[in-house]
């Protein structure tokens, strides 16, 4: 063939979509809101009533839930230090892209190391210091989390069953900057998404505070409302005891 080879690496700027463009049709701006705390300490509640409560209001959400994930991309990942770290890592490149894409991104997973999360929250503003990452530490006794434990894991840990459980084998490092703290053994599931929207609602440009908390959550603890049980899984088949 003659002429000049084309360059497939370039992309003509004219096909681009920036988020600018992506909010201006959306009405609101992408956003990473990431979800940390002890296993059952009501990560995956909060996300998916988050979510309801958003998709009711017409904004475009994923959740990216700790179990979902390590049951899918992450499940050659084990609970080591560093495979946790690799977890955190894979998840924060993906609410990256989601966030950039005009999608608030909302990422559930206990993520019990300091470095780790600064890491992930590096990850999403990286080359766009107007990226908006939302940390929000549940903090909860461990004592409440264990009562809510329906699927036995930290039985399993303090019987030796479950290795590098945190809050039991492993150890959970409370974040230091967190920009939403919640108590969900003091609140229920309205009351937390409320203060979620009271944060969440200025910074993506669309009033979505209007209305009530979505009905599926009103009026529920952290007690009563499990977003999708599981049976108890085997201590020697499990990969997806805490994530």
């Amino acid at each position: 063939m003659s002429g000049v080879p084309a360059r497939h690496h370039e992309c003509d700027s004219t096909f681009i979509v920036t988020p600018a463009v992506r909010a201006s049709k959306y009405g609101h701006v992408g956003v990473v809101v990431w979800f940390t705390g002890l296993p059952c300490s009501g990560k995956s509640t909060l996300a998916r009533a988050l979510e309801s409560h958003l998709v009711n209001r017409g904004v475009h959400v994923a959740v990216l839930d700790g179990d979902d994930i390590r049951g899918s991309v992450n499940s050659d990942l084990g609970f080591s230090a560093v495979d946790r770290r690799e977890n955190v890592r894979r998840v924060a490149e993906i609410a990256r892209l989601l966030a950039h894409a005009g999608t608030v991104a909302v990422a559930a997973l206990v993520s019990p190391y300091e470095q780790d999360r600064q890491a992930a929250r590096a990850i999403v503003t990286r080359g766009d210091p107007d990226a908006l990452f939302c940390q929000v530490f549940l903090d909860v006794p461990v004592a409440t989390c264990e009562r809510r434990d329906v699927r036995g894991w930290y039985a399993k840990a303090r019987a030796n069953l479950a290795s590098e459980f945190t809050g039991i084998s492993a150890p959970y490092q409370a974040p230091r900057d967190s920009e939403i703290t919640l108590r969900t053994d003091e609140h229920g599931v309205d009351a937390c998404v409320s203060r979620l929207m009271d944060f969440l609602a200025p910074r993506i440009r669309r009033d979505v505070r209007e209305g009530d908390i979505a009905s599926n959550a009103r009026g529920r603890d952290f007690s009563t409302y499990n977003v999708r049980p599981r049976a108890v899984v085997p201590a020697s088949s499990a990969r997806r005891q805490q994530h």
